[in-house]
């Protein structure tokens, strides 16, 4: 098992709820970009791709399955 940052991840699991980065970021009084950079830590961690970034931000239902997998 890698070694994962616990706010990451936390901020990946509530992410994860909503499906998307503007309740997660009111709901942990985060900024939206600062959400999507936790996001991108994580992303880094695992060496996934979790979030789909683009005009709007998803996950990627096939990577967030290989991820809880690990």
């Amino acid at each position: 098992m890698k070694n994962v940052n616990l706010n990451a991840l936390r901020v990946f699991s509530v992410v994860a709820s909503y499906g998307n980065l503007q309740r997660p970021a009111e709901e942990l009084n985060l900024s939206r970009g600062a959400v999507s950079q936790r996001i991108k830590q994580l992303e880094i961690e695992l060496g996934l791709v979790l979030l789909v970034r683009g005009r709007a931000a998803y996950l990627s239902r096939r990577t967030v399955s290989a991820a809880i997998q690990q």
